[in-house]
């Protein structure tokens, strides 16, 4: 306590060192809380800030997690989609390269086949014309060996001379018509080589464009799945079961079929904060989540990356479009398709003719990018996909979408014979024991360029 006056002989006077101290010391107060009013003044009303020690543990956090800032992180995450949209455009123009070979080969095979069939056939004429002239080459020779064996005279050998040259001549011819006839062979074989393996170059070049296409594939999946905000998770009701439960609440004798949960079952799943995402309103029938007071209020989010935000039943369709969605349906949740698949129209991978089996998945379905869910209406479920959603669906499906076996044929009492049966035991369990179990947090990559941008970071990656 600071004393600023005293009596001196009967008189109030004004302790000089202390009047100064306390002057400055309100002077100094004074401006603290005039600099705290002009900055409250200055700051905007949409303006996101911290209100709590959570959130700022989260931003220090974010910035100091193994020592990389956030700046840093978003971009490791930018080069690796320039080093995936470089590689997709590599990949398509070798699409583009490969296509046109195909074209101008498969308009060339026609000609090929035609060279080939061509000289084929000629093989067959001239094989006839070198046999043919072997029975003129034996006459002459006959003729002229006659000839010198009756000459007599003069005019005989001369006779026997002529023929002997023409048999010469016959011979040469001979040996011009079987080399004529080797000739056609060699080019019928050469012809017939070219074919087969123009026919093989144009199989190659098929299976390589197969291969660049489910390259192309795999890339756009890689890129997609780069840039998809895996922070923000919406839960939320089907908009008929939001009806049906207004509906009933307004009329105690409605009735509908189906399990259709409610808003307020989900709300212990919620992590944003309601005031920026909107406060919920209990409206007799459900909790209503009333619209932020703040545009862009997400931003407030973005702020800390690892916050990974749970919004149940957001009222704007911004925050739909920028998280990974799980509708809890009205009924129970199965299907034929396996989840994740490349093709969600084939329902292919749900059958095994071998073993005479066909397969449905339960309650939860998920999407090849994780991004859209559908569960049945149990909250145990719903937790259970939230789990595995947050770990950006990386965990191999078996482990956490139920799937029941049914016999295709159901009247048949066997599938394959026994001794099939105990040959693919036998392979199956040779193959486990050789193939490792996947890591299951490691990093899913389809392609190589994901591979490798993966490697140069040190990131561990795993085959889909």
């Amino acid at each position: 306590m600071i004393i600023l006056l005293k009596r001196v002989n009967g008189k109030l006077m004004v302790i000089e060192r202390h009047f100064y101290l306390f002057f400055f010391v309100t002077i100094a107060v004074g401006m603290l809380i005039a600099i705290v009013v002009i900055e409250a003044d200055a700051r905007s009303e949409d303006e996101p800030v911290c209100y709590s020690q959570a959130c700022e543990k989260r931003m220090a956090e974010n910035a100091t997690k193994n020592g990389v800032s956030a700046s840093e992180v978003e971009r490791t995450v930018e080069n690796l989609q320039l080093e995936l949209n470089d590689s997709l455009k590599s990949t398509a123009l070798l699409i583009e390269e490969t296509e046109e070979e195909i074209v101008e080969l498969v308009e060339k095979m026609s000609e090929y086949d035609l060279t080939m069939q061509q000289s084929d056939n000629d093989i067959k004429p001239t094989l006839n014309a070198f046999n043919s002239y072997k029975h003129v080459v034996k006459k002459a020779q006959d003729d002229y060996k006659k000839a010198f064996a009756e000459a007599t005279s003069s005019e005989g050998l001369d006779e026997a001379k002529t023929l002997r040259d023409a048999y010469d001549e016959a011979v040469i011819e001979l040996e011009r018509l079987e080399q004529a006839y080797e000739d056609i062979k060699l080019k019928a074989s050469e012809d017939e080589d070219t074919y087969w393996e123009k026919k093989r170059e144009l199989m190659e070049l098929r299976d390589t464009l197969e291969i660049l296409q489910g390259e192309e594939s795999d890339l756009k999946f890689d890129l997609r799945m780069s840039q998809r905000n895996s922070q923000f998770i919406v839960i939320d009701i089907t908009g008929t079961c939001k009806v049906l439960h207004k509906l009933s609440y307004e009329d105690p004798d409605f009735t509908y079929p189906g399990d259709c949960l409610k808003v307020r079952d989900l709300m212990h799943l919620d992590t944003a904060d309601p005031t920026m995402s909107g406060e919920f309103v209990d409206m007799g029938y459900d909790m209503v989540r009333q619209k932020s007071p703040y545009k862009e209020y997400w931003k407030y989010y973005e702020q800390i990356p690892n916050w990974k935000v749970i919004t149940v039943a957001p009222a704007d369709g911004e925050m739909y479009k920028k998280a990974t969605v799980i509708t809890v349906s009205p009924h129970t949740v199965h299907y034929l398709k396996a989840p994740g698949a490349k093709d969600p129209s084939s329902v292919q991978e749900s059958f095994n003719m071998l073993s005479n089996e066909r397969y449905e998945w339960y309650d939860i379905y998920v999407d090849r990018y994780c991004e859209q869910v559908m569960v049945s209406p149990d909250i145990a479920i719903v937790e259970r996909a939230l789990q595995h959603v947050m770990r950006e669906c990386k965990d191999p499906y078996e482990t956490w979408i139920p799937k029941k076996t049914f016999k295709i044929w159901s009247d048949i009492p066997f599938g394959l014979p026994p001794w099939m049966n105990k040959i693919i035991g036998d392979v199956e369990e040779v193959v486990e024991e050789i193939l490792p179990e996947p890591e299951v947090e490691s990093v899913v990559c389809y392609s190589q360029a994901c591979k490798r941008g993966m490697e140069d970071r040190g990131i561990p990656w795993r085959d889909p």
